[in-house]
């Protein structure tokens, strides 16, 4: 036996009409190193197209199932005992007239049962058409309330947008797009896009409990932090960029900051360094929470901006003043901020950002001594 044979991976392909685009990817890639299972839906008579697409794939050693749901892939008995490194649905869909609810939904489910099933440096690769991912990397970038909101969805299942590419539909000529609200009609696949998911971890909100800081500690954070502010400026002015400039370079060469600690030094070092490097998110979601409170004559904004990024850190994007209002009977006088939560490192849910920003209320209230609205 040779023990320096490379281990298969496994690839997947979910909800195939025909079957088209994976005896596509079969015979572009000719790779005896990935084991393909090509799956579909449908349970019923196949037509003579899809024979012709199983014999394709089975001839290149890839396997072929049926009467597959994509929402319970964990549960499958032949998929649940298998770790794929590459999940791949084009154009999901609910099967008849859009309803994105539902849609959303669909993906969602899906999402969650492929990280089950999904290897330790795996991607699921999920399509597109123009505008529906919500990012701003489509062609067209609809209303964010419009869109499938696929960052949200993926977050759920605690998954990472970690790479996004326009739908390579030229490299695979025989794929036949169909199945468009269930019938024989093709999908618009123009300006479409593929989005790759990665696992990362998911921001904990139960290490954001509320507590009281004193004036004085809100002091020596101020003056700590521009002490560090600083020190920092002062570097770069000795040494004007150079140094940052060539880590960036070297960065992009490497392609450190797109790719998984470990996928990076797998695919691309053949595991002969250690994982240094964690994915960044692409276009993460950003959740925004407006927080209004009355305030005395001794209210000092920079506290507020002291005691959040002590207490919240980098996950608050942006504090914006939006509103000033005095109370003419009481002269009482309100203010109301706009905080924008965002994580380019690690996986921040709606619901997560909801818990955080609950207990960032009640630390707001308990250290600047003020009254929440």
């Amino acid at each position: 036996m040779d023990t320096n044979q490379k281990q298969p991976k496994f690839v997947l392909f979910v909800g195939e009409g025909d079957f088209s685009y994976s005896a596509s990817y079969v015979e572009k890639q000719n790779s005896k190193n990935e084991l393909v299972f090509s799956t579909c839906l449908n349970s019923g008579i196949l037509n003579s197209k899809q024979n012709k697409n199983i014999e394709i794939i089975k001839d290149n050693g890839g396997s072929v199932l049926t009467d597959v749901d994509a929402t319970q892939l964990e549960s499958h008995p032949v998929l649940s005992q298998v770790k794929f490194r590459k999940i791949i649905f084009n154009f999901p869909h609910v099967p008849k007239k859009m309803n994105i609810g539902q849609n959303r939904k669909l993906v969602e489910l899906f999402l969650k049962s492929a990280e089950q099933i999904l290897d330790s440096n795996g991607r699921i690769h999920v399509s597109l058409c123009k505008g529906q991912g919500g990012t701003d990397a489509e062609v067209e970038v609809r209303e964010w309330h419009n869109s499938w909101q696929i960052v949200e969805l993926a977050s759920r299942a605690g998954l990472m947008l970690c790479d996004i590419w326009p739908f390579d539909v030229d490299s695979f000529e025989k794929y036949e797009c169909t199945g468009f609200r269930g019938q024989s009609k093709s999908f618009n696949m123009e300006a479409a896009v593929t989005h790759v998911f990665c696992r990362q971890r998911l921001v904990s909100s139960g290490k954001f409990v509320s507590q009281k800081f004193s004036e004085d500690s809100l002091k020596e954070w101020f003056k700590s932090d521009c002490t560090e502010l600083y020190r920092s400026l002062s570097q770069k002015l000795d040494s004007p960029f150079s140094g940052i400039a060539a880590v960036l370079i070297e960065s992009v060469k490497s392609k450190i900051i797109l790719n998984n600690d470990s996928y990076f030094t797998v695919e691309y070092f053949k595991d002969k360094l250690l994982p240094m490097y964690r994915s960044l998110s692409l276009f993460p979601a950003s959740h925004t929470h407006d927080t209004s409170f009355w305030v005395n004559e001794d209210f000092k904004e920079r506290n507020l901006f002291v005691l959040v990024r002590r207490t919240v850190g980098l996950l608050v994007k942006s504090i914006k003043l939006v509103e000033i209002y005095c109370d003419e009977p009481t002269k009482r006088v309100s203010r109301c901020y706009r905080f924008v939560y965002q994580s380019h490192g690690e996986i921040l849910p709606k619901s997560v950002v909801s818990c955080i920003h609950s207990q960032l209320r009640l630390t707001i209230e308990m250290s600047l001594n003020v009254s929440l609205r």
